[in-house]
Order: C-alpha cells, then structure tokens, then sequence
C-alpha cells in the first residue's frame, strides 16, 4: 500500500480485500479484477504485513489489529454506500471507475494501470467527482447505478459534456 496525499491511497486488491473482509463487509460491488482475486497463505500474509508496516492497521488494546483512522473513512463510505456507480467512458477516454456514495461523499475506486490488481481509492465530494467527468471534451459517459447490496443495476443512465453539472446530478440521484 502506498499513501499518494491526504486524500488518496493505492493499495493492493488483496489488501483491499483484507480490509474489507476485517470490517465484515458482504454484497459490495467491486471491479471483476478484484472480485476474482484469489489468494494464497503467503500472498495473504505479504498483504497482512504491509497493512501493519505501513499502520493501515494498528494492534488494539484487546490484541488484535482495528483499521487505522486514515483508512477508517474510505472503509466507512465503501462499506456504508447507498448507492455504487460503475462509470465508464462509452469511448474509453478514461478507465471504468466505481463511485460509493454516501450522502455527498464519496469515494472513487479505479483500477491502477501501472499495477496490476492495485486499486487506488479517493475521497471525494460526490458533485466534485461528477464535475470532473463532465470536463472531458466530448465524452458520453454510461453510468450503472447500484443500490446497496444489489447485484444488478437499479438503473442504466448516459451523461455527457454537454450536460451541466445539475442535469447530471438530477439523473444520477433521482429515484
């Protein structure tokens, strides 16, 4: 796991999964890459010591390890979302990204395209991230929204640079 500011992080998908497995996370809609992630006693091991090296884990009073607070507020927003977005670039201008939401915050996970299975997580504010997509130049951008613990999309929705940020968040959010 590698720290890249305050408001991001990079960290391996057995990491991540280790992480969300500590905070018993169940039904959360992740990139097929990680998903498919298996693990072998080592591998497992190597993760485990590298939470720990880098205090992404910190031993608790009672022995074992709890999530350190810098990491605590990704785990909280991706295992308490209301609502996952799997965002993809219909042109592939950019790489798919999954958006939980929480309220208005957010954190957006991406695939890292110089390691492969490494995630990178960031903190966002939800209209920021949406601001963002909405920049590209002619972009027309699918977007899957995920209710909590639902597999299949509520919802199949297309946005695009012509768009302005309300009509965007009005189709994202609506019910």
């Amino acid at each position: 796991m590698t720290d890249v500011g305050n408001r991001a992080v990079l960290l391996s998908g057995h990491e991540l999964l280790l992480l969300l497995f500590k905070r018993n996370a169940e039904g959360i809609v992740l990139p097929e890459e990680i998903s498919a992630l298996s693990a072998d006693e080592k591998e497992l091991k190597e993760a485990m010591a590298e939470l720990i090296t880098d205090k992404y884990l910190l031993p608790g009073d009672d022995g074992l390890y709890k999530i350190a607070p810098e990491i605590r507020h990704f785990m909280d927003i991706l295992t308490g979302a209301s609502a996952v977005y799997v965002i993809e670039e219909i042109q592939r201008k950019f790489e798919p990204c999954y958006l939980y939401r929480t309220n208005m915050d957010a954190v957006s996970l991406n695939m890292d395209v110089h390691h492969k299975s490494w995630v990178r997580l960031e903190s966002i504010r939800f209209e920021e991230k949406i601001k963002e997509l909405l920049e590209f130049p002619l972009a027309k951008i699918q977007i899957q929204r995920f209710k909590a613990g639902d597999t299949e999309p509520d919802k199949v929705m297309e946005i695009t640079y012509s768009d302005s940020l309300e009509e965007a968040l009005d189709k994202m959010l609506e019910a």
